[in-house]
């Protein structure tokens, strides 16, 4: 009897293991079928064994209430199917691991989709692999890599396309390690930009260099005359928004004596009345009203 009793403890403690393979595909029916490929199959339904046969689910019985031979044909049921279970998990896990590969794959390969992910890729075409975590980890790089864009930037000899992709790359380089408002040499970025801007003729370079402008800001208070001729008079309604956004950058920038952020901001003031409705619009929604304005103004001196 003493077997019986062993015999029945394993079977449970199989039952067990195999309950946890099997018990989550198997919740609504309240019970988990064993099949075999002989006739009978095996279910654990509240501590009970069902022994039945495919054309018969009679013979519900207890466990203690089964004899030596049939509780180790029960067992050997059980075996077999926690084997070919553990088979099954084996494969798996292999497919899964041959899916993850292709997945990450596939996340390399695939072309991006958002516009954002598109600018940044063309944004890091051409440089290394590493580009950007060796600019946060090797300051020496980092200046290195600023300098070389700065120079290509400036080089009236690169055309008009590298050199505006020099200046976002060079933003890029400078944010990454934390240059919000240092992009080696602001004024001669700036110049640069500008005289691009002059000569390119073709309109999509222009606006480029003009939004690099904007991105880099105004520090040449030189330039603002420029600039409040373009609010004023370009052609290009975004030119013209643009244009006063690069003018907010100079009349807010503290680097810049007040003296000369006065003579801006009296410039501004006067359009903002005298210019026409596209002016005064840009300039308001840049600046607010004159009144407001002048109060700013006035806070400064």
């Amino acid at each position: 009897m003493k077997y019986v009793f062993s015999l029945i403890a394993t079977l449970a403690i199989l039952l067990a293991g195999y309950a946890v393979f099997w018990a989550i595909p198997q919740m609504q029916n309240h019970s988990a079928a064993i099949d075999d490929t002989a006739s009978s199959n095996t279910a654990l339904i509240s501590g009970d064994v069902q022994i039945f046969s495919t054309e018969s689910q009679a013979n519900h019985q207890p466990l203690a209430s089964l004899s030596q031979q049939e509780l180790l044909q029960v067992l050997q049921q059980v075996e077999r199917h926690l084997q070919q279970q553990g088979a099954v998990l084996q494969q798996q896990g292999v497919v899964l691991q041959q899916l993850q590969t292709t997945l990450n794959e596939l996340q390399q390969n695939t072309a991006p989709t958002s516009h954002y992910e598109k600018e940044y890729a063309e944004l890091l075409q051409g440089m290394p692999e590493n580009f950007e975590s060796r600019l946060k980890s090797d300051p020496q790089y980092a200046e290195q890599m600023r300098y070389e864009l700065f120079t290509q930037a400036t080089d009236v000899n690169q055309t008009d396309q590298q050199r505006v992709k020099a200046v976002q790359q060079l933003i890029f380089a400078s944010h990454s390690i934390g240059l919000h408002d240092d992009y080696y040499n602001n004024r001669q970025v700036v110049s640069a930009m500008v005289q691009l801007s002059n000569d390119t003729p073709d309109q999509s370079m222009r606006i480029k260099a003009l939004e690099q402008i904007s991105s880099i800001g105004l520090q040449d208070p030189e330039m603002n005359k420029y600039f409040l001729d373009l609010v004023t008079n370009d052609d290009n309604a975004y030119v013209r928004t643009l244009s006063g956004h690069i003018l907010s950058s100079s009349l807010y920038n503290s680097d810049i004596p007040k003296s000369q952020r006065q003579a801006l901001g009296d410039d501004i003031k006067a359009f903002m009345v005298q210019g026409d409705a596209t002016t005064q619009k840009i300039l308001e929604q840049q600046f607010g009203s004159p009144e407001r304005l002048q109060q700013w103004l006035d806070e400064i001196k």
